[in-house]
């Protein structure tokens, strides 16, 4: 019988996640968030891509992962990674509800977007507190939605600053490749 490599590396994913929980060990959180992404109907390859970003992420900046495609910034701020191709992030989670950023800025929020008009992975950000981006180049978007007044800064990465604005405001196609943090107030 002759196996691809998808349906190969998917079997071995799902032979180790058994072998842990038959083992009686404690499964890893990135193994528990796999198996929401294999419920989910992601490939073997999506899952381990996702997993990447959200490694990348945590590399960068102090947080835990949260689920899959999901970080809580030690500030509370909340980054969730969208596939190649896809116009917004997945919710994995069996039990998360949509985001302050899906569909729009909630209200008391900035929302940062890696694509253009609210597209791509995001961050989502309520409380003060500076923020790491995770290396977004290119055009991007955000959307600020907290109390009227209050100035956003972005920085370079020596913390020059990079823009400034006031709430209430949105950037529709905004260039994220010289802004390496964020202080929403």
């Amino acid at each position: 019988m002759r196996f691809g490599f998808r349906k190969t590396f998917a079997v071995a994913a799902l032979a180790a996640v058994a072998a842990t929980v038959l083992s009686g060990a404690p499964a890893s959180a990135a193994t528990r968030f796999a198996a929401d992404g294999t419920r989910a109907g992601l490939t073997a390859g999506q899952v381990g891509w996702l997993q990447g970003e959200v490694n990348r992420y945590l590399a960068r900046t102090s947080g835990q992962q949260t689920g899959l495609n999901e970080v809580k910034t030690a500030t509370g701020a909340e980054f969730r990674a969208a596939l190649p191709g896809e116009a917004h992030p997945r919710n994995l989670s069996a039990t998360a509800a949509s985001g302050p950023c899906d569909g729009g800025t909630a209200p008391g929020y900035l929302c940062v977007y890696s694509g253009p008009h609210g597209t791509g992975s995001q961050i989502a950000m309520y409380t003060c507190g500076g923020i790491d981006l995770p290396n977004w180049n290119g055009y991007g978007s955000w959307g600020d939605n907290q109390t009227p007044g209050t100035v956003t800064y972005f920085y370079t990465q020596y913390y020059g600053i990079a823009d400034k604005f006031t709430a209430k405001s949105n950037n529709q196609n905004y260039n994220w490749t010289p802004v390496w943090h964020i202080d929403p107030c």
